[in-house]
Formats: structure tokens, sequence, C-alpha cells
């Protein structure tokens, strides 16, 4: 076999900010702008592989006025750029970096500031935001369907478009569906398309979604809610690689990455039999959950800042108010603090927002019960004040009182122990 030994030439336009993702145990991620790395086996190098077939120091990635340039540093088994061995060539996204038997994934990471496109739109600093970042990145290299899980308002979507924008398929149209809003004869035509005359009210050709995302990205949003008869017709697309619109007898060939997303517990639906379990594994080939935010509540005081600047809103998050949403348990994740931050702008007297002026949706005297601290924080942010923070809570005041009076009881008795 001949040794294909010349460069890479495929150029790229200043415009991008690399980063290389190799899918080791644990994964790593490396953003490549401004930096000059190497890769080899030695535990000199910025990333380190533990296989035989790679050098003690193998190859070097370095970027220059915007262009990622990967040059061979003489080791025995070569460099590899999508198939071609190189001895100096250039990076581009999406470009896969073989070096032994490891290959790792060249991905571009969005630049723009505020709420920006892909990973940075997920705001988030903590361990479980970095790991999933990190998870989007690796299934993005991929064409397998991905399955995102987790609850209302996480960000599922959000996550949908960084796994898109991060694809092969970012050049292609990115197409969202909402299935829970549809009834199964329009699923149906909205999915897969219809005929003029296929049925009452079809006075004209309707391209589906499937056909309108061909070449880019279809989400399928609260995929869950598909009924039994929408479930077995998109198996069988999945299943044939083709569509047919509804009413024609004539196959379409789709190409099209399948993102999924869903609230419920898929799995244990199939177990109920509300959900196939055929179609589970087909759409569950890739897993992803979406973190709730009381699981990264470190992420509160960047996230709501971030919010305030992408609505335009000229106030702050006060500090005493941070540490009241911290015993928040945000039933509605990061929708919910949307709604909370424009509350408090329109209630805002100066340009900081303070706890007094936060109001939670569905806080009440019954949850107040199970989190004293909260109700203790709330009362503080009125400096003392219980008619203040009464109203706050939407309790009455001597509800407040009773329990104040309770906790104080409470304390001088634990003392005197």
């Amino acid at each position: 076999m001949t040794d294909v030994t010349r460069p890479y030439q495929e150029t790229v336009s200043g415009d991008h900010d690399l980063m290389l993702v190799a899918n080791l145990d644990p994964p790593i991620m490396v953003h490549l702008r401004g930096r000059t790395i190497t890769i080899g086996r030695s535990q000199s190098n910025d990333i380190v592989l533990d296989d035989r077939y790679v050098s003690s120091c193998h190859c070097q990635v370095a970027e220059r006025q915007g262009v990622y340039r990967v040059r061979d540093l003489g080791s025995r088994n070569g460099t590899h750029v999508n198939g071609v061995r190189v001895d100096d060539g250039v990076l581009r996204p999406g470009a896969r970096l073989s070096v032994g038997r490891e290959t790792l994934l060249c991905l571009e990471r969005p630049r723009s500031g505020g709420l920006a496109t892909g990973l940075e739109r997920l705001v988030g600093e903590s361990e479980v935001m970095e790991q999933l970042k990190t998870e989007l990145a690796r299934f993005a290299a991929r064409d397998a369907p991905v399955l995102i899980e987790g609850e209302s308002g996480t960000g599922k979507e959000l996550a949908a478009h960084a796994i898109h924008e991060l694809s092969r398929h970012r050049q292609g149209p990115f197409i969202s569906v909402n299935c829970g809003a549809l009834t199964s004869e329009l699923a149906l035509s909205e999915l897969f398309g219809h005929e003029r005359g296929a049925f009452t009210g079809a006075t004209r050709r309707h391209r589906g979604a499937f056909e309108r995302a061909q070449q880019g990205t279809l989400f399928l949003d609260e995929v869950g809610e598909l009924d039994a008869k929408v479930q077995a017709a998109l198996l069988r697309s999945l299943e044939d690689g083709r569509i047919t619109r509804l009413g024609s007898e004539q196959a379409i060939r789709i190409s099209t990455r399948i993102v999924a997303a869903t609230n419920r517990d898929l799995l244990a639906a199939t177990r109920l039999e509300t959900f196939r379990l055929d179609l589970y594994h087909r759409l569950a080939v890739l897993c992803v959950r979406m973190p709730s935010l009381r699981e990264r509540l470190s992420d509160l005081s960047l996230l709501s800042k971030t919010l305030l600047v992408h609505s335009g809103a000229p106030h702050v998050i006060g500090d005493d108010a941070v540490e009241l949403m911290h015993h928040h348990s945000w039933p509605g994740n990061v929708r919910e603090l949307r709604n909370v931050l424009e509350r408090a702008c329109a209630l805002a007297d100066g340009r900081v927002i303070s706890a007094s002026e936060l109001r939670f949706d569905g806080f009440n005297a019954g949850t107040l019960a199970h989190d004293d601290r909260q109700l203790l924080a709330v009362v503080a942010g009125h400096d003392g004040s219980i008619a203040a923070a009464a109203r706050t809570l939407g309790i009455p005041r001597t509800t407040l009182r009773d329990r104040l009076h309770k906790l104080e009881q409470q304390r001088r008795l634990g003392s005197s122990r």
C-alpha cells in the first residue's frame, strides 16, 4: 500500500475557535485558540495517550492568526487527519485527528457573548455542567440518534441546538417539532407530510419535518407524548431510512440527524407499555440527562447575571437575593428562574434586586414548614419586618409570626440542653 504523506490542504476561517475532544476515561476537552499543545505517550504532553502505538512526543497542534495546524513530530506510526497521513496539515471543524489507535475530534467552540449559540448557551461552570458540555461535544461528532432527558425548563432544546451546531449537519436546517402539541393525525402530517387531497382540508402538498430537515437535524421535543399509531410510523421510518407522505405511495429517502427530548421516564413508560420498547432503543442510542437547577445551585449567580443581560434589564442581582435563591427548590428550573427575575425587575425600586423583591412560583405556607432557612432569609431580606415578609411570601402575617415564635422556642430549647 502506498504511504500517503501529502499535507492536508483545506483552510479555515479566522473566525473559528476550535477545541479537541478525546473520547477517553475521563474524557478530555482542550481549547486551542492562542495555544500550542503536544500529544503523545509521555506525561510531559498536554494530551497524554496511553497507547503503545503512540510515540513519546507524537505531534503538535498550534493556532496562529486563526489557522490551526497539526505537525507530526517524527512519530513512528504517523499522524492522520480524516484518514490522510500528514506531516504538516490544517485542522478544520469536524476533522478527525488520529494518533495511534485514538481519534480526537476537532469541534468548533462558539465565541459570541451573552447567551451565545452552541455550548455557550448552556450557562454554567459547575462540575455537572462541564460534564454535560463534554458529553454533548462527544455526541455531536457522531450521527447516531440522541435522546435528551430532563425536567421541564432545564434547557433540552438548547442542548439539541448545541449538538446540531457542533455536528457535521450544522450547515443544514434545524427543525423542531413539539410532539406534545399534536394530535395523531396532525403528527403524521407534520412529521411525514401529505399530498393534496390526502384528507379533508388538504388543499395542497405539504413537506413534513423529515423532508424539511434533510441534511440537517430534526428535534422531536416531548417525544414521549406521541400515541401508539405515530410511534409505529416513526419507528418504521427510522428503520427504513425512508418516509412516505400521507396520500402517496412514493417513498422518500431521508438523511437527517435525529435528536429527541422528553421530561418523562421513557424506559419506565416502556414497562407500562405506553411507549414502544423498540422505538426507545432506536432513539436512545446516545443518552444525555439535563441536570435540574437544584443540582447546580452554584450556577445561580452566573445564570441570573446572564439572563438579566440577555433581557436588556438594567438591574443586577444582590448577594442577599442569591442567598435566598439557594434555599428555593426550583421545580420549574431555569424557566422559573427567568420568570422570578422578570418579576423582580418589575418590583425593584433601584438597580440592585434584593431578596425582598423575589417572588417564587408556588411558594406558600405548606412549603415553608419544610425549609425554615428560606423563611428566615425572607424575613432577613425585609430587615426583620414580619408584615413585609408575609406580603412577599403571600401568607397571613399571623401565620408567619406564629412560625417564627415556634422557631425561637426550638432555638431556646436547643441552647438550654
